[in-house]
């Protein structure tokens, strides 16, 4: 995922409806909701919104409700946290590339290079070497 999808995947989930979404493993009209609020808790003054619903009373539509609830609740944060590693990579790579090129780790086949050619190399070489570390 890219910098812009990122940051699209920010906007929409600031103009969802607020959080935190919650998933209750009851069977509501023969599915498992997702909802706001304290909707399906119970008691006098119950509030919220449904925002979802999972199709069957099943461990699979369970689980697929938790997910969605996590998914509002968590993945916001986890795309922020994306972001900020991109730009220290960004900071990195400038530094890096002001103070050599990694023509000789990174296999640089930029000729004249520049700066932005040095920075875009380390850029790639560790990008490339993250991928390479992948579990």
């Amino acid at each position: 995922m890219d910098r812009p999808n990122i940051e699209r995947f920010l906007e929409l989930a600031e103009k969802a409806t607020k959080g935190p979404w919650k998933s209750k493993h009851i069977n509501y009209l023969g599915h498992t909701p997702v909802y706001t609020g304290n909707l399906f808790e119970g008691g006098a003054f119950r509030r919220g919104l449904h925002i979802a619903q999972c199709a069957g009373n099943t461990e699979q539509a369970n689980a697929n409700a938790d997910f969605i609830a996590a998914a509002k609740n968590e993945a916001p944060d986890i795309a922020r946290y994306a972001l900020l590693q991109e730009r220290a990579l960004d900071d990195a790579c400038h530094t890096l590339g002001r103070i050599t090129c990694p023509i000789r780790t990174a296999k640089c086949e930029r000729n004249p290079r520049t700066y932005e050619d040095c920075i875009a190399c380390w850029r790639d070489y560790f990008l490339t070497k993250a991928k390479e570390e992948e579990v």
